[in-house]
């Protein structure tokens, strides 16, 4: 099993008794504060919720199929000026769709020309100046597009990076724990508008040989919605990232599910994994969302939420939406208070045809099924969270 493999090499890293440190004497990276941390312990981890427990009612959004707007996986999607923006890192683009689905644009500049590229990492927005940037490899340069698709400029950078996101006039870069084959020493750089490193942050230990052996999670550790979080694996901490001040925001305990301080001392890598697998502990936290209201994470054990006005922290392995009265789980935020789950075309032709085995009665779900066919491109249910109050 991946995962399983994964894990296995990321604990022969922790049992040797390196551990990546927050806080140390380097003079690219300040000490990292955690003294107005926010406790929050878990309260209880279920098998799944109703949507509308937490969420807004929503609409599918069926998205146009021609050969131009193909997905054939959705790594990352975003929402702004009733646009949709989603990234297919395999077919190495971007399509634009408006919010009724319907097909507007896409970038896909494959080659080794001039504003080509050979392969993407990831892409971000830039809100305020209404542009898509394109986290590219090979060459390694992040590529700037207005909101229609129209190439703007691109910035040459000096290694590849794993996510970035544009705070004002800087960039905030995840680096891989190792680049060509050299280990990089710190999780965050932050670029001026040139593409030059100005500072380092988060430490990473040097003995870290590959990003392949360590990253095993779906989603994103660096996300900027109403703010700017970072995450990282095997460190139970959401750190804030403001004025390129970086401090410890939520310091979460997830009670039975927490790793124990001694497992890796106490076992031998095999049987640390299976007991993390057996245990359901969990080792990421990722695509962090932060409403007024409500603190939104998943982990490798599912989807978290946090009702801030009763401190209550409860966790469930998938979402069921109530209307279709099927589970919803992996979200990708969208924006600052928006998720957006989905639902493949074939996977829905096959929930159809289960349930009519099952029962002669007419559903819901067979409205949404005959609206599309098996190679037409996934359904999107994109949620927002409730406001103050109204859980």
């Amino acid at each position: 099993m991946k995962i399983h493999s994964y894990l296995i090499a990321a604990l022969l890293v922790l049992i040797a008794g390196l551990s990546v440190s927050c806080a140390t004497g380097s003079s690219d990276s300040s000490p990292v504060s955690d003294s107005e941390a926010i406790a929050i312990s878990l309260d209880k981890y279920e098998r799944s919720v109703i949507d509308s427990a937490y969420f807004e009612a929503y609409r599918p959004i069926y998205l146009e199929t021609r050969e131009e707007s193909l997905i054939r996986r959705a790594e990352t999607i975003r929402l702004d000026d009733s646009l949709l923006f989603i990234f297919d890192k395999g077919l190495k683009k971007l399509v634009i769709f408006n919010t009724d689905g319907k097909y507007l644009n896409h970038i896909q500049r494959i080659g080794r020309g001039p504003n080509e590229y050979l392969q993407l990492t990831s892409f971000f927005l830039d809100r305020i100046n209404k542009q898509i940037l394109l986290l590219c490899d090979k060459p390694y340069k992040i590529q700037i597009y207005d909101y229609s698709g129209k190439f703007v400029k691109e910035i040459h950078t000096k290694k590849l990076y794993l996510e970035a996101v544009r705070d004002g006039n800087y960039y905030y870069c995840r680096n891989f724990e190792a680049f060509n084959n050299e280990p990089n020493p710190f999780h965050l750089e932050v670029l001026d508008a040139e593409g030059n490193i100005i500072e380092r942050h988060l430490p990473i230990n040097p003995d870290y040989t590959s990003i392949n052996k360590f990253l095993s999670h779906r989603g994103q550790l660096l996300n900027k919605n109403s703010s700017l979080f970072f995450t990282k694996r095997f460190d139970n901490r959401i750190y804030s990232i403001r004025e390129n001040e970086i401090s410890v925001k939520y310091a979460i305990d997830f009670g039975p599910h927490t790793i124990p301080d001694n497992l890796f001392n106490a076992h031998s890598p095999e049987d640390a994994v299976d007991e993390i697998q057996a245990q359901y502990y969990v080792y990421s936290i990722y695509d962090v969302i932060d409403t007024e209201q409500l603190l939104l994470f998943q982990t490798n054990l599912g989807i978290f939420l946090y009702d801030k006005q009763k401190q209550e922290l409860q966790g469930f392995k998938s979402i069921t939406n109530d209307r279709f009265n099927f589970t919803l789980s992996n979200y990708l935020p969208v924006d600052a208070n928006k998720i957006a789950f989905i639902e493949y075309a074939a996977t829905i032709k096959t929930h159809e045809r289960l349930l009519k085995k099952r029962s002669s009665q007419k559903l819901p779900l067979y409205d949404l099924s005959s609206k599309i066919k098996a190679s037409d491109n996934p359904v999107l249910f994109i949620y927002e969270v409730k406001p103050p109050g109204a859980f």
